[in-house]
């Protein structure tokens, strides 16, 4: 029989060697045609990558006992003693006090000179149609998340009433590298409290100078900044109530820290991550639903319970009733859109006329049809004729489905291949996006040009931000947008062969994160970014899945 260990280790090994495989013949072809076409060669890359995961995953199981501090030996990897995170030289004590401070401080410094070498800021991704939106050009409506949209409406006001020029996006940038500046030195702290060693939290100061990518993004007046803040906040909320039910035993909690500040602290964050970003709504959902099965504290349940009433609350009653109009259904096809113009694409000697003309109907532009990316196909979306023939569009939906399954599992996989084949390129060449996009969008209710007050610093950043920069393209995996997909993969594999209960809520939130993005219209740096500003609380259930608590106290 074989052993435990080694089943899991080869489980887990099976299902990195598929995703790898699957992943090189859909970046490659944007079909699974060659385990037809060239089954010899996908047998082979298959026996490959299954021993070199194989022997990854026992190098990580062979690790884990001396990182997590299981021996409690003081010659472990972060000199413990007894307690995971106990540190014993005066060296590393004073780091471990200090690292939050000096974290905050670096990620300020880097931010704000990124912002001089872009002063007065960047102007891209959805920041037209917002400044529409807050000119009152357009009705306020919920295209974008609507908070996100009033925040900026408050700086565009400002500098309207001011008539200081640039205030409203100066003062706008300032404020969120703050707030990331904030996030960042406070996340470092608490991973420090629970258990990550002072070592490996310095690698992560050190590992700060090689991202100047995350500076130039810190600016960008998206709703992917704010939102990856709430989103660090209510991950580690979520977590410290499963963590102290499961180690009250050993840490000692007491009957007063139960009180109603850490349930109301996960509601407020849990609602602003929600309204920051329209998706989170589902990950609450898969979370309150694996709380309930894995039997987590009923305040962690009722806290989510409650983050979806309010939710709903405000997107279906009180929105509405503030006359907020709604967004284009489309918004949410982007996965249907492309698997049906796909079909179109490769399947006219199966497909018939009538249903291709129906296609037509909906799609005008099916032509256009680029398997790693929507927006050709959904922005010519017929929503009118949609909405008077829903029906139709969804029976000829899945009457397609039922004869061109494979088609449509290919298109799916295509349109998201990026964020989880390792080897793909930053820049994907269908998809032809821009890592960054820091350029400036025409609007004429919100003229602007740029006025570099660094500009030796300006063309240096922008071979960051283009994916240019030569430390980039020797180190990729640490900037693929694959990258956080392996992070995620590693933390499950961890927290599921060392039965880490606790640590289910960081796992359960930023996995199904990434599970909604594969169903957005395109990969894009800006929707991981809020997996790399977490990449800390990603890794540090490695280093305490057998560690405690502890305090200032005990250094």
């Amino acid at each position: 029989m074989i052993k435990a260990h080694l089943k899991n280790r080869m489980i887990a090994a099976i299902a990195a060697s598929a995703l790898l495989n699957i992943g090189r013949m859909i970046y490659l072809d944007n079909d699974l045609g060659r385990l037809i076409t060239r089954p010899a060669e996908i047998a082979a890359y298959t026996a490959a990558s299954l021993v070199v995961f194989f022997l990854f995953f026992y190098v990580v199981d062979l690790a884990l006992p001396a990182l997590s501090g299981k021996k409690g030996s003081d010659d472990s990897f972060f000199s413990a003693s007894g307690k995971a995170g106990t540190v014993r030289s005066g060296f590393l004590a004073r780091c471990h006090r200090y690292l939050p401070l000096a974290e905050g401080l670096l990620v300020f410094i880097m931010n704000l000179l990124a912002f001089l070498a872009y002063f007065p800021g960047i102007f891209s991704y959805d920041i037209d149609y917002q400044t529409w939106q807050a000119a009152g050009s357009i009705p306020l409506n919920n295209h974008h998340p609507v908070l996100h949209t009033l925040i900026w409406k408050a700086f565009y006001d400002l500098e309207q009433l001011t008539g200081v020029r640039y205030l409203g996006i100066t003062a706008y940038g300032i404020l969120q590298i703050l707030v990331v500046s904030i996030t960042a030195a406070w996340l470092m702290k608490k991973v420090g409290e629970y258990g990550m060693p002072t070592t490996a939290r310095l690698v992560f100061l050190i590992l700060t100078l090689f991202m100047p990518h995350m500076a130039i993004f810190s600016m960008i007046p998206t709703k992917d900044v704010y939102f990856a803040c709430a989103l660090i906040v209510f991950t580690v909320k979520a977590f410290e109530i499963a963590w102290e039910n499961a180690n009250e035993h050993r840490v000692g909690t007491k009957k007063g820290d139960r009180t109603l500040k850490q349930p109301l602290e996960l509601l407020i964050f849990g609602v602003l991550a929600c309204l920051l970003r329209n998706n989170m709504l589902y990950v609450v959902i898969l979370l309150l639903a694996v709380s309930l099965a894995v039997r987590y504290p009923k305040r962690l349940v009722l806290s989510l319970a409650g983050i979806i009433a309010v939710v709903l609350l405000m997107t279906m009653v009180i929105f509405p009733a503030s006359g907020v109009e709604r967004g284009p259904v489309g918004e949410s096809m982007s996965i249907p859109m492309q698997q049906l113009a796909r079909a179109y694409e490769t399947g006219e000697n199966v497909l018939t006329v009538d249903e291709r003309e129906q296609i037509r109907m909906y799609l005008p532009e099916v032509t256009r049809y680029n398997p790693r990316f929507a927006d050709p196909i959904k922005n010519s979306f017929d929503e009118v004729y949609y909405l008077e023939h829903k029906g139709e569009f969804w029976s000829i939906y899945f009457s397609i489905g039922k004869k061109m399954p494979g088609t449509y599992l290919d298109a799916f996989l295509a349109t998201n291949v990026d964020y989880w084949y390792l080897f793909a390129e930053t820049s994907d060449p269908f998809a032809d996006r821009e890592y960054i996009e820091t350029g400036i969008y025409r609007v004429d209710e919100y003229p602007m040009e740029r006025a570099s007050l660094l500009p030796g610093l300006y063309q240096s950043l922008e071979t960051w931000a283009h994916f240019e920069n030569g430390f980039m393209k020797r180190f990729p995996i640490l900037y693929t947008l694959a990258a956080p997909f392996a992070f995620v993969y590693v933390l499950a594999y961890v927290i599921l062969r060392r039965g880490g209960k606790p640590f289910g809520p960081i796992l359960v939130i930023y996995g199904g994160l990434l599970a909604t993005y594969l169903l957005g219209p395109v990969s894009n740096f800006r929707y991981v970014y809020p997996l790399f500003l977490a990449m800390p609380l990603l890794v540090f259930p490695i280093f305490c899945i057998r560690g405690l608590k502890f305090s200032e106290e005990d250094l």
